[in-house]
């Protein structure tokens, strides 16, 4: 019998998806120059790379368009600064200490995380 390949793209992106809104919905303007109108974005303030932190809400921030490009991404030394200031060492650290779990993409943890998410959007859609 042929071992079936789990195909992880379609779930990564639509977690991606409900992540993003979940951010943008919770923060309601851009965390860094306080801007609302516009398209904003979801940030990750440690790289989406950590499977681990990827989908945590505490790992995200609304930022507007300007802020993500020009500043998040380009000064990131700055950005590093910022964050740390406004939402203090211990949620830096639990970041740090989470990022380094290691997780792998599977039909369970699509499944938490999908019910995680949508728990939340619910809360928030009331």
């Amino acid at each position: 019998m042929k071992k079936q390949i789990f195909k992880v793209k379609p779930h990564r992106n639509r977690l991606d998806a409900k992540w993003s809104k979940i951010i943008r919905a919770r923060d309601q303007f851009c965390q860094k120059c306080g801007r609302v109108d516009g398209t904003p974005d979801a940030a990750h303030i440690l790289s989406r790379v950590h499977l681990s932190t990827r989908y945590s809400l505490a790992n995200g921030i609304r930022l507007c368009k300007r802020d993500h490009k020009f500043w998040w991404h380009d000064d990131p030394v700055l950005a590093s600064d910022w964050v740390r200031q406004k939402f203090g060492d211990e949620r830096i650290k639990w970041l740090i200490a989470e990022s380094s779990k290691l997780i792998r993409w599977s039909p369970e943890f699509v499944a938490a995380t999908e019910t995680y998410l949508d728990a939340e959007l619910a809360r928030l859609e009331k």
